[in-house]
């Protein structure tokens, strides 16, 4: 069919059959204050359209960078908890040499060997003289 307006009116006539005159003196009646409305309907419609597209790509998206930001905080919170267990191993690992040194110090130092009166411990950064 089509849009409502002066230009739907006129279509509708010539369907049911109305003589050109009597369509052609309608036109003259209403005037180009009826067309002019047509018009500015249509481009209302036009723009209604324009706008919704508009919103329904904004909305897109809007909804894709909440999906991005979701998996980054996702991600995040992943190479939180790495570098958590990797700091912690390294910790454990350090600890574990300090002890394994501390240990070889005592079994090689001078003074340990044969000697059983006088145990002494040795840590990192501290003097093995008395």
């Amino acid at each position: 069919i089509g849009n409502p307006g002066s230009s739907f009116a006129v279509e509708i006539a010539r369907k049911i059959g109305l003589p050109e005159e009597v369509i052609a003196d309608a036109s003259e009646i209403v005037g180009s204050e009826y067309i002019n409305a047509d018009k500015y309907l249509q481009d209302i419609v036009r723009d209604k359209r324009y706008w919704e597209t508009k919103r329904q790509n904004i909305r897109k998206r809007e909804k894709q960078m909440e999906e991005t930001i979701a998996k980054y905080e996702e991600e995040l919170q992943e190479l939180e908890k790495s570098r958590k267990e990797i700091l912690r191993k390294a910790k454990e690992d350090a600890e574990r040499l300090i002890q394994e040194s501390n240990a070889r110090i005592e079994n090689n130092h001078p003074y340990h060997q044969g000697s059983t009166s006088r145990q002494r411990t040795y840590t990192i950064g501290t003097s093995g003289t008395d």
